[in-house]
């Protein structure tokens, strides 16, 4: 007899394989699936901002010889999709708005909603960005694989009002 665990979680499998396929044929690319949120026994995530900071390390622009960091005050596009994104996995992992903005250089709680935001927007409208996002989020799970970033893999939209408080 196999325990409900194991064959909760083989049926969860299958059903999100058989999901992504269908949704693939019908819109033409990979859909992002959430399939669990972890956290510890106090709901505190898993990972820590800096272990996901340095995960974006690869990724990030180059200006005078230098890695910009994320949390600078730079406003250029390629920096700042990736500050969108790391924002975005930020808020799927429970960080609160407040200390992904401390984080990132000081900013404000309603610059990170903004983010989020515009993250949604993006994902919506740009192909080049969703196709960002889908390789940092692929490089991040085979090169440094964590259970933590499951959450990321999911399809912002209007009704995920609860990543905004």
């Amino acid at each position: 007899m196999i325990e409900s665990a194991i064959y909760a979680s083989t049926l969860e499998k299958k059903l999100i394989v058989e999901f992504k396929n269908k949704f693939r044929l019908k819109m033409g690319y990979d859909p992002i699936v959430l399939t669990k949120i972890t956290v510890d026994e106090y709901g505190i995530p898993l990972m820590s901002l800096e272990t996901l900071e340095s995960y974006f390390d690869s990724f990030l622009p180059v200006r005078f010889g230098k890695k910009v960091p994320l949390g600078s005050k730079s406003r250029k596009r390629d920096l700042v999709e990736l500050r969108m994104m790391f924002v975005y996995i930020a808020r799927t992992m429970k960080y609160t708005c407040e200390r992904v903005g401390e984080f990132l250089g000081g900013r404000d709680h309603t610059t990170i909603v903004h983010n989020i935001h515009m993250f949604g927007i993006l994902m919506e409208t740009s192909d080049s960005f969703r196709e960002k996002y889908y390789s940092i989020l692929t490089y991040i799970k085979q090169n440094h694989e964590s259970p933590a970033l499951e959450v990321a893999y999911q399809v912002p939209d209007e009704s995920q009002h609860a990543l905004l408080s």
